[in-house]
């Protein structure tokens, strides 16, 4: 069980200094599926906490959305030599989700973009491409409002922080 859109579980084999493991695309791939299962979760629980039935309808086709995401990675599980199972239906929440579940919603659609950027970087073949379709999706989503677009979605990067040529 891992937070919803911020599990860092990585696996992979540990390099031959004896340092910590390397990221992988199987790694990165299974972050993709439990930060959408995650999500989806995250979804269900802040349906039960809501009785307006409009945003009810809302938060039902987002989770819909992170479910069918979520199964369509475990299909791609296959093709990175791991067993195509669905994850355990158990996720943590923060404390902080049952005061502002919106909040809360937001700020892990606004995480999800960075799994697939670490995806589309590691995968292959159609993982890769299933990892950049779900990326411009979740980013075009995410970034449709009149808000202003970071220079790389996913990336805390200020202008002034960023290293400038003379």
């Amino acid at each position: 069980s891992g937070a919803p859109g911020g599990d860092t579980r990585v696996s992979g084999a540990p390099p031959a200094d004896g340092g910590t493991t390397v990221p992988d695309a199987a790694a990165a791939l299974q972050s993709a599926i439990d930060a959408e299962y995650g999500a989806a979760y995250a979804y269900e629980v802040a349906m039960a906490r809501t009785s307006e039935t409009d945003s009810r309808a809302d938060l039902e086709a987002a989770r819909e959305d992170h479910l069918a995401a979520g199964a369509r990675g475990v299909q791609l599980l296959p093709e990175l030599c791991l067993p195509a199972l669905t994850p355990a239906p158990a996720y943590s929440l923060p404390p902080s989700f049952s005061a502002d579940a919106s909040g809360n919603l937001a700020d892990l659609e606004a995480s999800l973009p960075a799994v697939y950027a670490d995806l589309a970087a590691l995968g292959t073949g159609n993982t890769r491409g299933w990892a950049i379709q779900r990326l411009a999706e979740l980013s075009t989503e995410l970034y449709l409002e009149d808000n202003p677009v970071p220079a790389s979605p996913g990336l805390d990067a200020e202008p002034e922080g960023l290293p400038w040529a003379a």
